[in-house]
Parts: structure tokens; C-alpha cells; sequence
């Protein structure tokens, strides 16, 4: 009986119709039997009861049907009933070389974890390890009702046939023109979409395709590696490929501890700019002994550097044009630039003086430039120690060729925020030709 059929017995009787005679003998018309909401609801519950228990092959017990059970099984079945209103989700997209064959078939796994059969019988139990439900009955609904069914729902039922034709269409639209097309077709006269699927599972995760990823992902491993010099290859398209193979491997039963993860992943890392980090992550636990927490501090690091290094061309570039290009001058400049002689330009001096210290964030200080969102982390004694650094560069001198000498010192801006500069006065005293007499 459906809920439907429940309702029309409410109906029949509570008006059944026709005429009877009461206890003095007289006719009239049949009043019906008065049948509230409750005890129909109750009915649909114990009716959807007993399909349950022809569904996963049990025996009715009278003991188990409380009535707290049975409305925890048609509720479960009404939900299940409103999350499939729609049917089954399309088929997975047909194998192709541009996806591995685990890959497809993992689209082909999560297909059938999330459709259903007739009578909303959940389709994994037909690909279940056991053809047979288990000896020893377990108790109806655990762990989950779902789970239930897929442990329970026999092999041997027209239930059976039909749900294993659902699953061999799947797999045929997904394989049929393919190459993998070649290892299920012996079973197109049949339709038995258990016995494909357990073949393409036995071809692609067998012992030899097994051996053959694992090789695959402990050669890429020792093989990869970031230096940062490659524009095409991104510090997290790195991380992506090591966490790929640390996966396969940890699938196929040969997972890396975290430890071990951190250290393949230090030794593959070959920037400079990331030796610092890289040694805060040696020395601290909390990234030592977990390889997320690790690559998430190091990519930090390293767009910090990056955002760093940007900034520090956008001040040399505007020093650049106030300065009007180049610099004249003669002897060596006390910054890195290429004024050690004759003509060059202007340097700012070395502003990476290593202080050998680092903040409490980790963020290595030196009397460079920092961000605000950067400066603003660092304690009050961290930012006067970043200013004590600036304090204590060397200044730059420009000597006149008139009577006349003219000292800048590049003050410093010691917010944290970019450095500045002063340009001095144009005129005679900046030049070393002669203007003619007027």
C-alpha cells in the first residue's frame, strides 16, 4: 500500500456508504467508523515498515516495529524521497586521455554514491564486496538507514535486475567509443553493470596499475622542485603537484607522515627568499609537524617578499624621476649602485642591512621598507628597532664644483611606510659646467 491507498481506506471508512439497520431494526444510513489523523499516520508508518523489511530480505518482528522506530523509517524515507524528486544526476562525462582513468572513474564511484534504484533503494549496494548480505543480522537501521539498505538489499530480487540495467547504461554512455569501452562490452548482452564496474575497477587499480602510481608519484617527488625563476610554474601549482603524489601515495597505502611531508617539501623548495622561512619552519613545531600549516606560512612569506621587492622598485623608480635621471658624481657610491665612477645612477644604498632578527610573526627585520599592513603587526621595540637600522645607514653626499658644497641626507619616513627623499636645489652649485657671463 502507498500513502495514497491509506488515505482512500481513511475515506471508505469514515464514509462507507449505504444503508444499515440499527439495534431497534430500523434503516439508516451507515455512519462510518471514525478513524483519527493519528491512527492513519501510525498506518503509513507500519506499512512503509514492512516494505522496509522486504527491501533489506528481514523477517517481520513484531518486537522491533516500536513505534518510535517505524516514524524514524518513514521519515527517513520521505527525505530521501524529496532529495531524488528530480531522479538521478547525469552521467559522468565520457573517458577522454585529457583525465586519468582513476579520475574518471572516481566520477563514475560518486555517481552511483549519490543515485538511487527502485523504490529509493540506494544504487552502492550494487557494487557492494559481498554479493550476500551478511549471516548475522544486524540490528534494522544502523548504523544509518542508508547504510542499512546498502548492506542488506539483496541480490536475487527483480528490485536487483532492474537497478543493475540503470547502472550498465551509465557505464556504457560513459565508456562506449573509448578505449576503456574494450574491458566492459562482454557484459552489454546481459546489462551487468556490477560485473563492468568491477572489471574497470580491477583494470585501473590492480596491482600493476597500483605499482605503476606509486612509482609514478614517488619519482615526482624526487624530481620536483621551486626556485621561483619559472613564470609559468606558481608556488601554489607547486604545492598542488607535491600534495597530488603525498595523495596517491596515501591512497595505495604508502602515506607520509607530516614530519616527512615538511622535509621532502623543504628540500624541494630552492629560492633564496625563502631561506629565512624556511628555517623558522625547521625550528617550529607547529609547522615541522604539519605540512598545511607549513606551505600556507611559506606562500605568505614569499607574497610578502614579493609585495616587498614591488614596493622597493616603485620608491627607486620615483627617487629616479625627482632626481631628473641620472646623478653625477665621481668616487664609489656608498649604496649597490653602478656609480663607481664617472657617470651612474643614484643609489639609495643597501636598505637589506641584516639585522640577524626576527619579529614575533616571524617577519625578518631589516631597514628596508615594509607594508602597512606589516608594520602595523610589529611590536613598539620591533618598530624601533626598524628604525634604529634606517638611523644607522650611510648618507649620501653630493660634492658641488662651486665654492659651495651641498649635503643630502635621505630622511626617513619612520611609520613604516615607504622611505623619502630630498632633492637639492637646482641651480650653479649642481652642475659642474660653468655657466658663460651674460
Amino acid at each position: 500500500m502507498s500513502d495514497t491507498n491509506v488515505n482512500d481506506l481513511a475515506t471508505i471508512l469514515r464514509r462507507p456508504g449505504g444503508i444499515i439497520q440499527d439495534l431497534e431494526g430500523n434503516e439508516v444510513q451507515d455512519p462510518g467508523v471514525a478513524t483519527g489523523h493519528l491512527h492513519m499516520t501510525r498506518l503509513k508508518h507500519f506499512v512503509y515498515f514492512t516494505n522496509y523489511c522486504r527491501l533489506t530480505d528481514r523477517s517481520f518482528d513484531p518486537a522491533v516495529a516500536t513505534v518510535d522506530r517505524i516514524a524514524e523509517c518513514y521519515n527517513n524515507a520521505q527525505h530521501v524521497k524529496a532529495q531524488t524528486k528530480d531522479g538521478n544526476a547525469d552521467y559522468p562525462k565520457a573517458f577522454t586521455t585529457a583525465k586519468r582513468a582513476r579520475e574518471h572513474l572516481d566520477d563514475m564511484k560518486s555517481w552511483i554514491e549519490n543515485s538511487y534504484g527502485l523504490e529509493l533503494v540506494p544504487l552502492p549496494y550494487l557494487v557492494r564486496n559481498e554479493s550476500e548480505p551478511p549471516i548475522i543480522n544486524p540490528e534494522v537501521g544502523m548504523p544509518t538507514y542508508r547504510d542499512d539498505m546498502i548492506r542488506m538489499a539483496p541480490h536475487d530480487s527483480g528490485n536487483y535486475n532492474a537497478d543493475n540495467t540503470t547502472l550498465w547504461l551509465m557505464i556504457r554512455n560513459v565508456t562506449h567509443g573509448t578505449d576503456a569501452y574494450a574491458f566492459v562490452r562482454t557484459f552489454s548482452r546481459t546489462r551487468n553493470g556490477r560485473g563492468a564496474m568491477h572489471a574497470l575497477t580491477l583494470q585501473f587499480f590492480g596491482v600493476a596499475h597500483v605499482d605503476r602510481i606509486t612509482l609514478t608519484a614517488e619519482r615526482s617527488l624526487e624530481t620536483l622542485f621551486w626556485n621561483g625563476k619559472a613564470r609559468n610554474f606558481s608556488f601554489d601549482g607547486f604545492i598542488s603537484k607535491m600534495q597530488e603524489a603525498f595523495t596517491d601515495l596515501e591512497e595505495y597505502g604508502e602515506g607520509r607522515s607530516e614530519m616527512a611531508k615538511v622535509r621532502t617539501l623543504l628540500k624541494a623548495i630552492r629560492d633564496p627568499k625563502l631561506q629565512e622561512a624556511k628555517a623558522v619552519v625547521s625550528g617550529l613545531a607547529e609547522y615541522r609537524n604539519n605540512f598545511e600549516s607549513a606551505h600556507n606560512f611559506l606562500n605568505g612569506q614569499l607574497a610578502l617578499r614579493q609585495n616587498i621587492q614591488q614596493d622597493t622598485r616603485n620608491i627607486a623608480s620615483t627617487e629616479t624621476y625627482r632626481g631628473r635621471g641620472r646623478g653625477r658624481g665621481r668616487g664609489r657610491n656608498n649604496g649597490g649602485g653602478r656609480n663607481h665612477g664617472g657617470r651612474g645612477r643614484g643609489g639609495r644604498g643597501n636598505n637589506t642591512t641584516n639585522s640577524g632578527r626576527y619579529s614575533t610573526s616571524g617577519q625578518f627585520l631589516n631597514n628596508g621598507f615594509y607594508p602597512a599592513e606589516v608594520w602595523n603587526n610589529f611590536s613598539s621595540e620591533e618598530q624601533q628597532h626598524v628604525r634604529d637600522l634606517r638611523d644607522a645607514r650611510p648618507t649620501r653626499q653630493v660634492a658641488a664644483l662651486n665654492t659651495n658644497t651641498v649635503t643630502t641626507t635621505a630622511p626617513v619616513n619612520n611609520n613604516g611606510g615607504g622611505n623619502g627623499t630630498t632633492n637639492a636645489n637646482s641651480g650653479d652649485t649642481m652642475t659642474r659646467r660653468q655657466q658663460p657671463q651674460r
